[in-house]
């Protein structure tokens, strides 16, 4: 459990570490939001994430597939979420397994909520977007429980 713990960080890492290896000298911070790498990068590890779940041992299995979902609606909006939306769900479709309904209403609550925040908190001072943050993700987290 914990080695596929760590395997989802890294995928989690991903699309920061090719942002900072591959793009970060050359483009504008305008660029993450207008462009589609960030998106595409999002995308990958998404999917990476609910490829290798965390599996524990009483047969529950976790993802991290709303991490990359969540930060890529709060940086770029709904144009940058859609695409993403629309893999998450195709992708769990194929998936298959227990909980395809609930992961349809949860991304699609996530979909419709988060991307509306995207404004408010960009124009935020940085201080206050960690509060944002930790507001969204209670919020969005108590819905469900």
């Amino acid at each position: 459990m914990t080695k596929t713990l760590l395997v989802n960080f890294l995928f989690l890492l991903f699309p920061v570490l090719m942002h900072l290896i591959f793009f970060e000298a050359k483009y504008p911070v305008n660029f993450i939001r207008k462009n589609n790498y960030m998106i595409f990068l999002s995308g990958i590890s998404m999917v990476l994430c609910m490829t290798f779940p965390i599996k524990f041992e009483f047969g529950f299995i976790f993802d991290l597939r709303y991490i990359p979902f969540i930060i890529t609606s709060l940086y770029g909006g709904y144009g940058a979420v859609l695409p993403l939306y629309i893999v998450l769900n195709i992708y769990r479709f194929m998936i298959g397994g227990d909980g395809i309904l609930l992961s349809l209403l949860y991304s699609t609550i996530y979909f419709s909520v988060i991307p509306f925040w995207s404004t408010k908190f960009l124009n935020s001072p940085p201080k206050k977007k960690g509060v944002y943050r930790r507001d969204h993700l209670i919020s969005s987290h108590a819905l469900f429980i």
